[in-house]
């Protein structure tokens, strides 16, 4: 498993849940 797959992944979801919660 790649670990940078793995941080992008989930710097992606922490974006996402930001944009949400400030809508």
């Amino acid at each position: 498993r790649d670990p940078l797959r793995v941080f992008y992944e989930t710097l992606h979801e922490q974006v996402l849940t930001s944009e949400m919660a400030a809508v």
